[in-house]
This record gives structure tokens, C-alpha cells and sequence, in this order.
């Protein structure tokens, strides 16, 4: 994770760049000399989008979920507009690349995603669409703006340090395999599972979980709602355990997105975790990851990952 104080720049937002590609077969040469266009995308736009949308899906070994719904979405959060936070790099009128903002004004941060086409990374497309992310969050009145580049990533990480970031943190990709033993602690804990009236509930408790933590941004009623969509997650594959009517602790759990088939059944991610602070301490965080493995294996799931600050 780096992040970036944005500076008062100025991006001419249909400003072009003529590029020379090297490098690549004659074919892919022609098929992408010409000029540099980064754009806020139309509503005309978005069939190109969509097709381009599945690539990068494709790209990053994961599948394209039946079209427009996961866009829909993934580009459906609160206070997000399809015609400003996003941008797209054409060349030659060819989508090569993809800008994503998240706008979070309750800490002053925004946060950029984005993809480029393998055929031209390293010809400064990334480079132009992170400019174009920041300035958008600077207008929005972000006062940091944060990217996550891979650690074998050296080319991403020296241009992204070259326009003003810097490394903040670094988060670990982690993973168990369930269809190995594993040594279980004595004591078991009763866990009860996510419901419709818990939304409330739930984000109260993430909000006091994670209080005081680096990047924390409070969550609403609504962002839960926003990431059960996201993450297509079931009422079941939430797990809480609760003391006279109050949420203590809480297992997220989904099923991850892999290339080929519509979900990978076997393979699950743990999206949140946490146990309230006020009964930190007492061992019952090591209960709620016993209770959501022991879970996983009733659903015949294969392996568990996550991700760790």
C-alpha cells in the first residue's frame, strides 16, 4: 500500500499522447501506434467497457459473472458516479486501460484501482490513469489518495514513487488448507449465523472493531448491504457469536471468484473478522476462526484465504 498528499496539479481530462510502442509484434504494433486518449467514460461507452471489463477479469484469473450485474455492483457503491470516478485509456480508439476512484470523504482518502492491458504496460498508461485518479480525488477533496501495488511489482512501484507515493503499509496474502488436519483448541464456542434484521448490528460492531486502525473508515448499514452484494455472500457463511442480544465477534465468509467456473465452491475468502474490544483478550477470537474453519469443512471447502495487515 502507498499513498500519495495529491498536489494542486491540473489533468486536461481529454488531453491525448503520442506513443511510440516498442517491442511488440508488428501486428500488435499497428494495432496500437497512434495516440494516448484517458477519458471519463459515456453511457455509449459502456459495451466497450463491458467487453474490456471481461478481459481484465480474465487477466487477473478470475470470471466474468454473466455480464453487467457485478458491474453493476462493483460500480454501484455510495457516492460513486460511473461518468466521473471512472477512466479509460483508448488507443486508436481501443480500450487499454482502466481507472477506478473511491472516493471516501468520511477520512478525506480516496483509493485507485486500475488495469492495463498487457500490451501496453510500460508505455505510461498506468502512469497517466493513477494522474488522472488523483487529481479526481484531489477535486473531491481527498486528502490522501492510496494505491495497493504487488511487491514483485517494481516497475508500478518506481513510477507510482516518481509521482509522490509513498510505501505506508504492507499486507500479507495468506492462505490454509482445510483438507489437511489441523490441531483444534479444547473449548468450542455456539455460533449463530447472520440475519436479515443484523445489518444494523453488524456494522456497529465492524465500526468499533476496527476504531483507531490505520485507514479506518466507518461503516454504514448501507456498506454492509453494498459488500453482501459485492462479495455474493450467503446468511449463513456470516458467523456471530452473540451475549444477551449484542454481537461480540463475527466470521465473514464467501466463496471466491476464479476463472472458469461461476463460483469456486471449494476455495473461500474471510472478507471481515473481528471481536469486539471489549472482550478482546479472552480468547474468543481463536473460538470464532476455529468455529468458521470447522464451518468451511462442513461445506466441503477446500483451502481458506485472507488477507492481514
Amino acid at each position: 500500500m502507498l499513498h500519495q498528499v495529491p498536489s494542486r496539479f491540473h489533468i486536461d481530462v481529454q488531453k491525448k499522447y503520442r506513443v511510440v510502442p516498442i517491442g511488440m509484434s508488428p501486428l500488435v504494433r499497428k494495432m496500437y501506434a497512434g495516440s494516448l486518449s484517458i477519458t471519463n467514460p459515456t453511457s455509449q461507452d459502456w459495451a466497450k467497457f463491458q467487453s474490456f471489463f471481461r478481459y481484465a477479469y480474465h487477466m487477473k484469473g478470475e470470471i466474468w459473472q454473466g455480464g453487467s450485474p457485478v458491474v453493476k455492483n462493483n460500480l454501484g457503491r455510495a457516492n460513486y458516479s460511473f461518468e466521473k470516478d471512472l477512466f479509460i485509456a483508448e488507443w486508436n480508439r481501443r480500450i487499454v486501460g482502466i481507472a477506478d476512484v473511491t472516493i471516501e470523504l468520511r477520512i478525506a482518502r480516496a483509493v485507485i484501482e486500475w488495469f492495463v492491458h498487457p500490451a501496453v504496460q510500460r508505455k505510461r498508461v498506468g502512469r497517466e490513469l493513477v494522474k488522472y485518479g488523483c487529481e479526481r480525488g484531489r477535486q473531491q477533496g481527498a486528502k490522501v489518495v492510496q494505491v495497493c501495488i504487488p511487491q514483485e511489482d517494481k516497475f508500478t512501484q518506481n513510477f507510482a514513487v516518481e509521482l509522490g507515493f509513498s510505501q505506508v503499509r504492507c499486507f500479507l496474502g495468506m492462505e490454509i488448507v482445510l483438507t489437511r488436519p489441523y490441531e483444534r483448541i479444547p473449548d468450542s464456542v455456539a455460533v449463530e449465523h447472520f440475519r436479515a434484521g443484523d445489518t444494523a448490528m453488524l456494522a456497529t460492531v465492524q465500526n468499533r472493531v476496527f476504531k483507531g486502525s490505520w485507514g479506518f473508515c466507518p461503516n454504514s448499514p448501507e456498506d454492509i448491504r453494498y459488500f453482501f452484494r459485492l462479495t455474493q455472500s450467503k446468511w449463513q457463511d456470516i458467523l456471530m457469536i452473540r451475549e444477551n442480544a449484542k454481537i461480540i465477534g463475527y466470521s465473514w465468509l464467501h466463496p471466491v471468484i476464479r476463472e472458469g467456473r461461476a463460483i469456486e465452491k471449494r476455495k473461500w475468502r474471510l472478507h471481515m473478522f473481528g471481536i469486539d474490544p471489549e472482550f478482546q483478550g479472552k480468547g474468543w477470537a481463536k473460538k470464532m476462526f476455529q468455529a468458521s474453519l470447522d464451518h468451511l469443512r462442513r461445506r466441503d471447502a477446500s483451502s481458506l484465504e485472507l488477507t492481514v495487515d
